[in-house]
């Protein structure tokens, strides 16, 4: 399951600051910076940005913690902001999608788009999407995005926002797509096993993904899960998904391609 990030009240550890973004006339009159993180409560309190007149400047940012991931693969960040107070002339122009280290110091931008044209004229949620390129971090860095406006007329603007959205990302954690693949299984025998024993062959699933299990116990326990499965998949095509699978936790093939796996499941 990819990482998604709940936007919070929490102001974000590195303020506001341009990361890998360079707009005409840089920082907002006031803008906004706040922390989004998994399983994060959504924030509740409006947040005023005052874009100065006839100005490009960078108003919202959203900052992640530590990804713990030194690879983040590529795909979609869905960014949405909730609009609450609506002002005229003012529209979001850009979504930069930027890496940066502890020290907040940026690595890299992993995707911008760009060419906007939303209007701040109305409230409701605003959202982007993102093209990111796949990235080699180090598990430290972190996810911090900005969002650029543009002011058209001779005065400046203000409009408030709602912290209380989800940016989706395409980080896979590892482990998440095999722990994806063995809930589907367990999902496809509901009713044919007690509550007892699918809890057992989850933790004992986990056990294997975490090195405490071998490869010959690990089929022994997906042998008795085929058994219960049986109508719902072929033997062959079962004991094939497993050997993949168990391939994967041995670090035979990329993490990545885990995401096909879970695409057999019945």
């Amino acid at each position: 399951m990819a990482l998604i990030l709940t936007q919070t009240d929490t102001v974000a550890p590195c303020g506001t600051i341009l990361a890998c973004t360079s707009p005409e006339d840089g920082l907002a009159v006031t803008p906004q910076a706040r922390k989004a993180e998994g399983g994060g409560s959504a924030g509740s309190g409006e947040l005023s940005v005052e874009i100065y007149k006839a100005a490009i400047q960078a108003g919202v940012m959203f900052e992640s913690p530590a990804v713990g991931e030194t690879t983040w693969d590529s795909g979609t960040y869905t960014v949405r902001l909730n609009v609450t107070t609506a002002v005229a002339d003012l529209n979001l122009i850009e979504v930069h999608v930027c890496r940066v280290n502890s020290s907040c110091a940026s690595q890299a931008t992993v995707g911008s788009t760009t060419g906007l044209s939303i209007s701040m004229g109305t409230t409701g949620v605003k959202q982007v999407d993102v093209t990111g390129a796949q990235q080699s971090a180090v598990s430290t860095d972190r996810i911090y995005i900005v969002l650029i406006f543009q002011q058209t007329s001779h005065a400046n603007a203000t409009f408030g926002f709602t912290p209380d959205q989800d940016i989706d990302t395409p980080i896979v954690p590892a482990g998440q797509d095999y722990v994806k693949v063995i809930d589907e299984t367990l999902q496809s025998i509901e009713g044919k096993l007690s509550p007892r024993t699918m809890k057992r062959i989850l933790n004992e699933t986990l056990q294997s993904v975490e090195g405490e299990l071998r490869a010959r116990t690990m089929k022994r326990i997906l042998g008795e899960t085929l058994q219960l499965n049986e109508g719902k998949m072929t033997a062959s095509d079962f004991i094939r998904v497993i050997d993949e699978a168990l391939q994967a936790v041995e670090g035979k093939i990329p993490r990545r391609d885990m995401v096909r796996i879970k695409g057999k499941m019945p």
